[in-house]
């Protein structure tokens, strides 16, 4: 059986651990596969700043290099979204609000 968690938080955003210590936790408990997917800086989140966003997925790269033999480490951002516009062309012309909530593997 394969131990995966492919949304995890950190330190970087509304997490209590740092990515390090998260990879070490999961190593300890025998997971396979660990996703990290902290909140991003985008023009309507402002959890993270565009600086500490690029720090974030700078140290998942490292993560990922350093523990390749011992896991699969993915660096995932969450894109929160809430623009009072919605983004779709087929409720462009019903004035409806988007709200979203979007994961990505980058």
């Amino acid at each position: 059986m394969s131990l995966v968690d492919l949304h995890v938080h950190t330190n970087y955003c509304d997490g209590k651990n740092t990515p390090e210590e998260l990879v070490l936790e999961a190593l300890r408990l025998g997971f396979t596969e660990l996703g990290f997917s902290d909140h991003i800086h985008t023009a309507y989140s402002q959890v993270l700043s565009a600086e500490k966003t690029e720090l974030y997925k700078q140290e998942i790269r490292r993560l990922k290099e350093l523990y390749r033999d011992k896991i699969d480490i993915f660096l995932g951002i969450e894109y929160d979204m809430y623009c009072g516009v919605d983004v779709s062309a087929q409720n462009r012309s019903r004035n409806v609000k988007n709200i979203a909530l979007r994961h990505f593997v980058i």
